[in-house]
């Protein structure tokens, strides 16, 4: 049963039953055809020497077609002759006629048609009324023919038939191999590249013939995939390099700090535990991004959208803010319509929110002010955060989105890089989109647009 499952296989057997069934249905048409047109023929040259012996009978009266019907009796021509009593005037058939009430009782304006078998002899005969010369005399006449010719015909058809269409079978099963394997060829090749490419061959790429039919397709396909596949690897193996970065320095920190508590003075050693206590806060709070990085993502599929008023939830977010940004002596202002429905995880959304503000009152010096707005533009909500703060590098533009990249605006800003990464995922499975851009006066404006749901 495994060489069934083989696709070539498959190919020649579909390609077979085709073959059969076209070939035998022909076969069957042709016999069909065949035999009704023999049936025709027949039928045509029997009415032809009905009219022929007509003739003859007027021509000539009786005896002209007695003469007549023994020189077709080498012919397998069969006669007999009824006249108006009923009375059998010639009969050359191999049987004793049928009586003449039957005959006449079936007769009609036309003549009639029917099939005899007489001593294993198949006939065609037809029936039909005639008139003898000045007499006007009328005579029944039956005329039967041997459908020999037509048989042998019939029959010679359907010995040819048996005897090529096996032939032709076997030469379908042939044909039908090679082009399976023909057509296949391509795939099997794709399929050994295909097998050639690892986890250290991702930026390697399948051949792609031009030829633009199903194998490029397939081939291009598996391009597009082996291209995100490269890409995820790339982005996982930089994530865990900047994570295993990250976790690092304060584990390294905080064995530090344990050790020297471990052979200093009462006095020396509360304060250093308490600088490790910083560490392992900023620790835990790296774990716990993490932690919501990986699991939301592993979960992504599984969420269930409603409808999210944004103005309510980033009014809310903005009321929570304010006492942060005020421990700052930051401003933060906020601006949104009565209503801006999205479809969304209101968790989620809460979470980019809080991120980019967040984000803009770590950056905003004392003094200054943020402004959060939210607008209804082109059929989506947009959210825009306005900081104060010195701006973005050029350099540091195309990498702001990416996990654990942190611009050199601020040194002194604590944290790990991650809240833009967030809040992009987040944007994108809302099937939005977040741009940041420089204000042309000073700081930065992050701007995230998301679909507007119905307000129905």
């Amino acid at each position: 049963m495994k060489f069934l499952r083989q696709i070539r296989v498959r190919l020649m057997l579909w390609y077979m039953a085709t073959i059969v069934i076209l070939v035998v249905g022909v076969a069957f048409f042709a016999y069909a055809r065949l035999h009704k047109y023999a049936n025709r023929y027949a039928d045509r040259l029997l009415n032809d020497e009905a009219g022929e012996a007509g003739a003859i009978l007027k021509d000539e009266g009786l005896k002209g077609l007695e003469t007549e019907a023994t020189l077709e009796l080498k012919h397998s021509t069969y006669y007999t002759i009824y006249d108006e009593q009923g009375k059998i005037a010639l009969n050359t058939f191999k049987k004793a006629p049928p009586p003449f009430d039957e005959v006449k009782g079936d007769l009609t304006d036309e003549a009639l048609f029917d099939t005899e078998t007489i001593k294993g002899e198949e006939l065609r005969v037809i029936t039909t009324a005639i008139t003898a010369g000045d007499s006007h005399r009328r005579y029944v006449m039956r005329m039967g023919r041997s459908v020999k010719p037509e048989t042998r015909l019939v029959e010679n058809l359907t010995e040819n038939l048996v005897a090529f269409v096996p032939g032709i079978l076997l030469i379908s099963i042939v044909v039908g191999w090679i082009l399976a394997r023909a057509s296949l060829k391509p795939m099997r090749r794709l399929s050994q590249e295909a097998s050639r490419i690892t986890e250290e061959r991702l930026h390697e790429r399948l051949p792609v013939r031009g030829v633009g039919d199903e194998i490029d397709q397939h081939a291009e396909v598996l391009n597009k995939m082996l291209a995100g596949l490269e890409s995820s690897f790339t982005e996982i193996k930089t994530f865990a390099a900047r994570a295993s970065h990250e976790l690092r320095t304060p584990l390294t920190a905080l064995r530090l700090q344990i050790e020297s508590a471990l052979h200093a003075e009462p006095a020396e050693a509360r304060q250093t535990l308490e600088s490790a206590l910083g560490n392992l806060d900023r620790l835990a709070a790296l774990v716990q991004r993490l932690l919501f990085l990986t699991r939301s993502r592993g979960e992504a599929a599984d969420l269930k959208f409603k409808t999210v008023n944004l103005s309510e939830l980033v009014s809310a977010v903005c009321t929570d803010a304010a006492l942060v940004a005020e421990q700052k002596s930051v401003r933060l202002n906020h601006s949104v319509p009565a209503s801006a429905p999205v479809k969304a995880d209101d968790a989620l959304l809460t979470q980019m929110v809080w991120n980019l503000v967040d984000n803009a009152i770590k950056y905003s010096p004392a003094g200054e002010a943020i402004e959060v707005t939210v607008e209804k533009r082109n059929g989506q909500a947009v959210l825009a955060v306005k900081d104060s703060g010195p701006g973005i590098a050029a350099e540091d533009m195309p990498h702001l989105f990416e996990a654990f990249y942190r611009a050199n605006r601020n040194s002194d800003v604590a944290g790990f890089g991650l809240g833009l990464n967030i809040s992009k995922w987040i944007c994108e499975i809302h099937h939005g989109s977040i741009d940041l851009v420089n204000n042309p006066d000073r700081g930065v404006t992050v701007e995230a647009r998301l679909p507007l749901a119905d307000e129905n």
